[in-house]
């Protein structure tokens, strides 16, 4: 038992450290340039042992070979893989001594180059799978409706919006942002969302889409998860909820919530305000809220709701 420096030395393998990918977003059109930097102890690296070893579900049954760069840093490519895969990856090198040494395991989400549909998602009740999709940013992240998590949402061409969440705050998901995401799709509660995710945004400053006007009444429907919709109604009644933000009841039939967060001055939300308020539908439980984001999303408007006209004379001309 034990051993001499020079032999323990020697029984040391390569160390391989400092692991890079590009690009930073990858899909399955996407080929995958390595780097890493590998040092010696003893002897030099076997430029013919060093590869990257790759897969998914642990099983690195793909290899490529890498090669030599500037000083220690050793450089190599992945094919294009299947979209909507978490792909895993090791580099490992051998020195002059016979000794192998590996990196830690990297781990990278691939978008799939063709995103589903969010309608489609809801239609299959899509959960704990791995989805790419690709949409518009309504309301954006970095605590606006919640102060130190990110709760996002997007909206498609297919109608419908849903959450993007993390527990920490991610910059860069602003409103009018088209981004591209990959991550998980399921539900908490009640609220469907994609989690665990990464993202690129493709452009900035887009329109949002146009949002769906509904009755009050209307709105209390889980068809507008996280979809953008207008409800035009009078405050009937305001609850503060705790000391985080109010719940403003809309003609007795469903309500709209405002969280101090978003910084929005409801000075004017009182009882008896007659507004059009745009936001996302959320189902809270077995109940439905909407939420806004944004003080431009809450207009006053004046005169009277068309049901309370009543006539009082008719003539033919």
């Amino acid at each position: 038992i034990g051993c001499h420096s020079a032999e323990c030395a020697s029984s040391v393998g390569p160390l391989i450290t400092s692991v890079a990918t590009s690009p930073s977003f990858i899909t399955s059109q996407s080929e995958i340039e390595i780097s890493v930097s590998i040092t010696t102890e003893t002897g030099t690296i076997d430029p013919t042992s060093v590869v990257i070893k790759f897969g998914t579900n642990n099983q690195l049954v793909n290899e490529a070979e890498m090669y030599p760069g500037n000083g220690d840093i050793w450089e190599g490519t992945v094919p294009a893989q299947q979209g909507n895969i978490v792909l895993q990856m090791r580099v490992f090198a051998t020195n002059s001594g016979g000794v192998e040494g590996q990196s830690d395991l990297v781990e990278l989400l691939v978008a799939n180059s063709t995103p589903s549909q969010i309608a489609d998602l809801y239609s299959s009740q899509s959960s704990d799978e791995l989805v790419t999709v690709r949409g518009i940013v309504t309301i954006g992240g970095s605590g606006l409706l919640y102060p130190t998590q990110t709760k996002a949402y997007i909206q498609d061409a297919s109608g419908r919006g849903l959450q993007l969440f993390d527990y920490n705050l991610i910059d860069g998901l602003d409103r009018g942002d088209e981004v591209e995401v990959v991550g998980y799709s399921g539900y908490y509660n009640t609220t469907y969302q994609i989690k665990d995710f990464v993202f690129r945004e493709l452009s900035s400053g887009n329109d949002i889409p146009e949002p769906i006007s509904v009755s009050a009444a209307q709105a209390n429907s889980s068809n507008y998860e996280g979809t953008l919709i207008a409800v035009t109604g009078n405050i009937t009644e305001v609850t503060p909820i705790s000391t985080t933000g109010n719940n403003y009841t809309i003609d007795d039939v469903t309500t709209v919530m405002i969280w101090n967060s978003t910084g929005i001055d409801v000075s004017n939300l009182i009882v008896g305000f007659r507004g059009e308020f745009v936001g996302v539908g959320s189902q809270y439980n077995e109940s439905f809220q909407l939420l806004v984001g944004y003080d431009s999303d809450i207009s006053t408007v004046v005169g009277v709701d068309q049901n309370d006209i009543v006539l009082n004379e008719f003539s033919l001309l």
